[in-house]
């Protein structure tokens, strides 16, 4: 019981900085994807901009169409917007890993409760005002 009370108390010491660590991953893949967003923004602007006329139409809707068209052909625009689906992914990857790892916390924690309130009944110490034994 001694060498896993040590135990616990170890992650429970680690496991903060385990937390910060991917709390620090996340905030990386975060500015990384709004990086990839600035770049597929700024491809889609730099595309239409240069379709030169390319993309003129009776109304709002055929010009909308042929943009999309367009833009689904432009290789800097897909280039752009796969590296942003990539930045996603690793963006909600590290979201989810630092999610795990506060759950592995609360975890430890609430086993760290029932190991003091275990070791206060074996103790026969009073807990919260009422009796042990």
């Amino acid at each position: 019981m001694k060498e896993q009370l040590r135990e616990l108390v170890n992650r429970l010491r680690a496991q903060p900085g385990e937390i910060d660590v991917t709390r620090r991953k996340e905030t990386a893949a975060r500015l990384a994807r709004d990086d990839a967003r600035e770049n597929y923004d700024l491809a889609v602007v730099n595309a239409l901009m240069s379709a030169n006329g390319a993309l003129d139409g009776r109304n709002a809707e055929e010009r909308k169409l042929k943009a999309d068209a367009y833009l689904a052909q432009h290789a800097g625009v897909r280039a752009a917007k796969e590296a942003l689906a990539r930045a996603e992914a690793v963006w909600q990857d590290a979201q989810l890993d630092r999610m795990k790892e506060e759950d592995v916390f609360a975890a430890l924690r609430t086993e760290a409760r029932i190991v003091a309130a275990y070791l206060e009944f074996m103790a026969g110490e009073p807990r919260n005002g009422r009796g042990g034994n």
